[in-house]
Parts: structure tokens; C-alpha cells; sequence
């Protein structure tokens, strides 16, 4: 029988002929694309395997400033991934890189961030190849990724919120400098969270801070003597929220009321104590030097007057007026000296020097400060329901590199007083980001 017959009458037979000729190339291609499948998920774990180990030695180095050490933590995370390691590893500290067998870790310079160091870390997976080592060397096929993270430390502010902050939402002249006076508070906010068109008020004095802001309206006199930095570009803004809000005025709980600082007069130095004094409260006076003990010391339903005093550097103390009709606080010392105040670092009254509560009905009387002495203050004056005064010549400063703060419902700065409040920038948490 001819072999055209042969096909002619048994397909079949053709049919396998065929079928065994194009099998082997589509195994081959079924074995390539289940591979290079195989490929493509070792270089998604890789990757995996590479951010994970950039960021880890990013975190690491943010956390203790140690180039060997980032490295060692981002190969160890390498590692964890499925990167195999080294019996031993191999640190390079002239070009910071370390090399743990198919991880290699870079610790340089970073280029996204400013002052920032770069973590670059570089991992390979070994893949065995089955088809397609027939078509280049080797039985294993070697799949690598790269990822850069870089590491820098921010700085914030200490805290949120305005460093001097009029809180009522319909006062006219909420914040007010006249006369000389001085409101200042560089590197943070002053603001008042009035909406009426005069919120905040400049007339022949200073308004400087970083930004100035007012729901209401912002103005000032036509005074040749006016500075104010800046002048905002849109006064109307959003209120500012309250430093202070989530804290609770602290009670004494169970007390017995102290003797009323003695009057007379004595040349010497008098230690004061904590705890309650009821009814109105008057320090200094008299050539006596007032040494306050660490603690808070509660005003019951009363004034609390500091009369020329002279007060000796305090630390951790708070003054807080209380009760169901609380005073206001009255300061003045004409002496020209500087007192150092601070107020307490944690607890009911943290960062709080000067508290004074509110009535019943939400009210509670101004508050005066005068004199040419200096408060050199740490910690914060808060007044919510009464109005914060200052005149003739005195200085609310903040002390060398703290904070200090000023909110009240209203503030008012006359006759070259001044408040120069702050927040200090503080170490930030440490920032890393992966760029690559």
C-alpha cells in the first residue's frame, strides 16, 4: 500500500504522527510560562523581602544613629524573608556596607529628604530552572530587587494649638495690644476665636507671631508705632482649638484650709506649702521672700493677690483658683527683677502655672498683672472664663528654651507690657519612607 493511501485511510494514524511531532514544543512552551510564572512570584518576595529590610534598617538607624547596626537589623529582616544569609557577615565601614550572602545593605546619604540617611538594600532569590536551561547556562536563575528607605528625624511643635489664644467667640478686641504693649510668640500662633470685626486689635504696640488669625475681623490704628507680623492675607479662619480642654480643674479633695499667709513685717525668707487657702490670698509684701514648695495650691473662693512680691525661683508648682465663685489673680512687683517660675511636668495641673476656674454660670472676673519685674515663666497661663490684663511695664516671658502659653478669654497687653510666649520645638518621632 502506497503511504498517501495509508494517510488517505487511517486518520488516525495521521493524527498521532502530528500529535507527536508538536507535543515536545508545547511542553515546552506550558514549562516555560508555568517558570517564568515561577519567576515573576520570586521577584514579588524579593521585593517584599527588600522594602521590609530597607524600612526595618531605616527604622533601626532613626532609633540609634548606628550605621552597623541599621544594616544588621535590615539583614536580619532579609532573613526573615526568605533571603539566605551568611555563616558570616562581612561589615564594610569605610563604604558602610554590609554583605550577608545574597543581602547586601547600604548605609549612605539620603537624596528625597534633607539631612536624611539612606538604607539601600539589595536581595536575591535563586529560582532552579528546568526548560529553560536549555536554552542559556546555568540550572538556576537568579531574581533580584533593590529597595531604598531613608530615615530622618522631624522636630514639632510642643504641644497643639495657639501659644496665646483669646477663647471667647463674640468679644470685641478679643486680643488686644495698646499702648506700647507687646504680644509675641515666635515660632507658634497668636489667635483669637472671636467673630466680631475688631477680634484682634493693634494700636500703637506689637502683634508678631508666626501666623496671626481671627474668626472675626483683624484691624489696627493708623499709629506711626504699629508692628504687626504678619499681616494675615485672610483674617477669617477656622477657631483655634483649646490647648488645655481635655484636662479637668482638679479638686483637693478632703482638706483642711491653711493659715493665711502672715502680713507683717519680716526681712527674711518664708516657705509656703501646699494645699488649700480659702478665701482671698495674699503673698509678698512687706520685705518677705516667698519660697515656694513643689505642689498645687488651691485659692477657695477667692482672690489670689501676689502684692510686690518678691518670689524665689519655683519648680513644679500651680496656682488654682477654685470653687463655686472663683477670684482672679492679681500680680505686681515694681523691683525690676526676674523671677523663674515652672510649672509642674505631669500630673492634674502638667504645664499649667496659673489655673483659674469658672463659675456656674461660665464667668469669672479679670485678672491683672503689672509692674517692671519679669515672670520668666515655664508652663502655661490659663484663664478660660476670665479676661488676662497686663500693664505697666511688666514681662511675661517664656523661659530660655521652654514653653509657655497664654489662653484666656480675652487678652490684653497696655503700657509697654509685654507677653512673649513660645513653643519650643521638640525632637519629633523619628520619619522614615520608602523611596524606592
Amino acid at each position: 500500500m502506497k503511504l498517501t493511501n495509508f494517510f488517505r485511510h487511517d486518520r488516525r494514524a495521521a493524527v498521532a504522527i502530528w500529535v507527536a511531532i508538536s507535543a515536545p514544543p508545547m511542553l515546552m512552551t506550558t514549562g516555560l510560562g508555568i517558570e517564568a510564572g515561577s519567576w515573576a512570584v520570586a521577584k514579588a518576595r524579593a521585593t517584599i523581602a527588600a522594602d521590609a529590610a530597607a524600612a526595618g534598617g531605616a527604622r533601626a538607624y532613626a532609633a540609634t544613629g548606628n550605621a552597623a547596626t541599621a544594616a544588621g537589623v535590615a539583614a536580619n529582616i532579609a532573613e526573615i524573608n526568605g533571603i539566605s544569609g551568611a555563616a558570616t557577615r562581612n561589615w564594610t565601614s569605610s563604604s558602610k556596607t554590609l554583605t550577608n550572602g545574597n543581602a547586601i545593605v547600604t548605609v549612605g546619604t539620603g537624596t528625597r529628604h534633607a539631612g536624611s540617611t539612606a538604607i539601600k538594600v539589595t536581595v536575591t532569590r535563586v529560582v532552579p530552572n528546568s526548560f529553560s536551561s536549555l536554552f542559556h547556562t546555568g540550572a538556576n536563575q537568579s531574581i533580584s530587587a533593590t529597595s531604598i528607605a531613608e530615615a530622618w528625624t522631624g522636630t514639632g511643635s510642643a504641644g497643639s494649638g495657639a501659644c496665646i489664644l483669646a477663647l471667647s467667640s463674640t468679644a470685641s478686641n478679643a486680643v488686644k495690644a495698646d499702648n506700647m504693649g507687646v504680644l509675641s510668640a515666635p515660632g507658634c500662633s497668636i489667635w483669637a476665636n472671636s467673630n466680631a470685626a475688631t477680634a484682634v486689635y493693634l494700636n500703637s504696640g506689637t502683634i508678631s507671631a508666626a501666623t496671626v488669625g481671627a474668626v472675626g475681623g483683624i484691624a489696627k490704628s493708623n499709629s506711626g508705632s504699629n508692628t504687626f507680623a504678619p499681616w494675615p492675607g485672610s483674617p477669617y479662619s477656622a477657631a483655634q482649638t483649646d490647648p488645655y480642654a481635655d484636662m479637668t480643674l482638679p479638686s483637693p479633695g478632703a482638706y483642711t484650709c491653711h493659715t493665711p499667709p502672715s502680713t507683717a513685717w519680716q526681712s527674711s525668707t518664708r516657705q509656703q506649702t501646699p494645699g488649700v487657702y480659702c478665701g482671698n490670698t495674699t503673698f509678698g509684701g512687706n520685705g518677705v521672700a516667698d519660697q515656694f514648695a513643689p505642689g498645687i495650691y488651691y485659692i477657695l473662693n477667692g482672690n489670689l493677690t501676689f502684692n510686690n512680691a518678691t518670689l524665689l525661683p519655683a519648680t513644679g508648682v500651680s496656682f488654682v483658683l477654685i470653687g463655686s465663685n472663683p477670684g482672679a489673680i492679681s500680680y505686681t512687683n515694681y523691683s525690676n527683677t526676674v523671677t523663674q517660675l515652672s510649672a509642674p511636668s505631669s500630673g492634674p495641673t502638667a504645664n499649667i502655672l496659673f489655673w483659674q476656674g469658672c463659675s456656674a454660670s461660665g464667668t469669672a472676673p479679670a485678672n491683672t498683672m503689672g509692674g517692671g519685674s519679669t515672670l520668666a515663666l515655664t508652663g502655661g497661663i490659663y484663664m478660660p472664663c476670665g479676661a488676662l490684663n497686663v500693664s505697666n511695664n511688666i514681662r511675661l516671658n517664656a523661659a530660655s528654651g521652654a514653653t509657655m502659653r497664654v489662653v484666656a478669654k480675652t487678652i490684653y497687653a497696655a503700657g509697654s507690657a509685654q507677653i512673649n510666649a513660645a513653643a519650643q520645638a521638640v525632637p519629633g518621632a523619628a520619619q522614615i519612607a520608602l523611596v524606592q
